[in-house]
């Protein structure tokens, strides 16, 4: 708690977890920041991840840059209360491409913008799905490709991979 950069920066490594409950607050700048394409399966797990970005100067609480492979962020509480002076921007944001990038099942509430911001990842290398933000209630869910239930297909076709699913945009076939 209480860095002056990052609570935790990965910069190179395979198979890294960070899980059991860890707690990374109260840090000048991201609360993790996943850096490089040498950095290969992360997995951030049942972790509380808190009231980062305290120099305000617009981190977040996982930062994702540099073409990274495998990075899974589930089952965390990713928000700037109940600490004091976080300014967290987003709960997590990819600034780069991601081989492989799963967001599920996180509370991601109460970060200054939002829960989720990856512009520079293709849609079909993403899952984000399950997470909670209690500010504007339950996120949308992207998925890499179709979506099957109950022998029915769900494809987007709204021509941005990332887009979610929605009226007149789904096929059923």
């Amino acid at each position: 708690a209480g860095s002056g950069g990052a609570g935790i920066h990965i910069s190179g490594g395979s198979n890294i977890s960070i899980g059991a409950a860890t707690t990374i607050r109260v840090n000048a700048k991201d609360g993790i920041l996943i850096d490089g394409g040498s950095v290969i399966n992360v997995q951030v797990q049942d972790s509380i991840i808190q009231g980062n970005n305290t120099s305000n100067a617009g981190y977040n609480g996982i930062s994702i840059v540099n073409h990274p492979n495998g990075i899974i962020i589930t089952g965390n509480q990713i928000n700037n209360s109940p600490e004091s002076g976080g300014f967290q921007q987003y709960a997590v944001k990819a600034t780069g491409d991601v081989e492989g990038l799963i967001v599920s099942n996180n509370n991601c509430s109460q970060n200054v913008v939002g829960c989720f911001i990856a512009p520079s990842v293709v849609g079909t290398k993403e899952t984000f799905s399950g997470n909670i933000n209690t500010d504007i209630g339950v996120q949308p869910s992207y998925f890499p490709g179709s979506l099957s239930t109950n022998g029915s297909t769900w494809t987007s076709t709204a021509g941005v991979p990332s887009a979610p699913c929605s009226k007149g945009d789904i096929d059923t076939n």
